[in-house]
């Protein structure tokens, strides 16, 4: 490993890597799996979300909203 000259003496070039944010070859997964669990949080959140919408009041709702628009818009607001 090459040795790299700091104010505060020498450092080899792992643990100034550590310093400034890079993984180790043990961390490098651990960008994998924060990926992971972040995408299946979002495709929970996805399903909830289209579970909610598509639920009857919710629904209706929202297709008067945009019936709603439309009817503006056709009029000239």
């Amino acid at each position: 490993m090459k040795a790299v000259n700091t104010r505060g003496g020498r450092l080899t070039l792992a643990a100034t890597a550590s310093r400034h944010g890079v993984a180790r070859r043990g961390e490098r997964g651990m960008v994998s799996a924060e990926w992971a669990v972040g995408i299946i949080a979002a495709i929970a959140m996805a399903g909830v979300l289209l579970a909610v919408v598509t639920s009857g009041p919710v629904e209706k709702g929202i297709l008067g909203f945009i019936l709603l628009v439309i009817e503006a818009f056709s009029r000239g607001l």
